[in-house]
């Protein structure tokens, strides 16, 4: 029996959703994500939310007291001198980052692609291309934020060249092995250690992760940290975007959990749902991929689309749409060139 009109249309459309898996597929975002995972172990959210709207400016500073060393005393004194604490308000600077999407009903009445299956995939290319730029963004923030003052390690291999320890490649199938001893001579004894690396960093995870608890070295705990020497447990996070440079195959980036983190907030107008001019309103809405809560600025526009469509769309009416969020970066606080961000390289074979 021949399917009726509408249920063929129907199957088209999701025939064309299934072919088009492939073209509509996501990257990984791991230098981005290690920023997400890690914000509320490095400031609550709530409090940026409430300084950032008493302020309703776009800088934000909050006062931390430094670290410093105090004077030995070795012998007893009825003269107490004393240093008292100093405080910093460093200023931290967000980015904004969004996209506009522009829809007409009149185009798709009647049309193979619905105006919603038109805007869920505009949706999509909207949030790929932000991630990425986010993604690029994250990992230039955890070249620039890296520790310049790096603890020697004696062991065979390692050396530090260009504020960055470097492996060589006779011994990189150490890597695992190595790690927790340059976190623990950088002090870095946190419980858990985010490894944010590139892509081809996986070949040498991988062999780690197959040697299992049940062979002759359980070289997956290694991997993970979970043995009784190490600094503590591994979060891997994997990324296109960290690109090492020439003569290296691996890049890491070495950070304590709740080291870095990214924050989101909303501009007021979108939060007290306002309206503008032309029609405008405003308004926040969640996507459904990232959890990236967006200011949405939406418009209704008549516009002449003749040239493309034909004499009948003279006049039609459209909707255009603008979604930004603002991005707040954060490193831990340090006052001297000893950061939580140590960066770590795997050099190649000679040629």
């Amino acid at each position: 029996m021949a399917l009726e009109a509408t249920a063929m249309l129907e199957a088209q459309v999701m025939a064309q959703r299934f072919y088009g898996a492939f073209e509509q597929r996501f990257s990984g975002y791991g230098a981005i994500q290690a920023f997400f995972d890690n914000a509320a172990a490095l400031l609550p959210i709530e409090q940026l939310q409430r300084m950032k709207n008493a302020r309703n400016a776009q800088d934000i500073a909050f006062p931390i007291l430094q670290k410093g060393t105090l004077s030995i005393i070795t012998a007893h004194s009825c003269n107490i001198l004393g240093t008292g604490p100093t405080s910093v308000r460093p200023q931290i600077a967000d980015i904004v980052r969004g996209f506009e999407i522009k829809l007409y009903p009149m185009v798709h009445d009647n049309n193979m692609i619905s105006m919603p299956e038109a805007f869920a995939q505009q949706m999509a290319n909207g949030l790929r291309t932000v991630m990425t730029s986010l993604d690029t963004f994250g990992a230039d923030r955890l070249e620039a934020g890296k520790s310049t003052s790096l603890a020697t390690v004696d062991l065979p291999g390692v050396s530090i060249a260009a504020n960055a320890y470097q492996i060589d490649f006779e011994n990189a199938d150490d890597l695992y092995f190595i790690l927790p001893t340059i976190l623990r001579k950088n002090d870095m004894n946190w419980w858990q250690h985010n490894n944010i690396t590139n892509t081809e960093a996986m070949k040498r995870m991988l062999d780690y992760e197959s040697y299992a608890a049940n062979n002759q070295q359980n070289r997956r705990a290694v991997l993970e940290g979970t043995l009784p020497s190490s600094t503590g447990p591994f979060r891997h996070f994997v990324s296109n975007r960290i690109v090492p440079g020439a003569g290296i195959q691996e890049l890491h980036y070495l950070v304590p959990f709740g080291g870095i983190g990214v924050f989101t907030y909303n501009h007021n107008d979108a939060v007290a749902n306002r309206t503008g001019p032309n029609g405008q309103r405003f308004y926040t809405q969640t996507d459904n991929i990232f959890g990236i809560r967006w200011n949405v600025r939406e418009e209704v526009v008549c516009e002449d689309l003749s040239e493309v469509y034909g004499p009948e769309f003279t006049a039609v009416y459209g909707t255009k749409w603008q979604f930004t969020a603002n991005f707040v970066f954060i490193d831990a606080y340090s006052s001297d060139n000893t950061r939580a961000n140590l960066k770590v390289e795997v050099l190649k074979a000679a040629a």
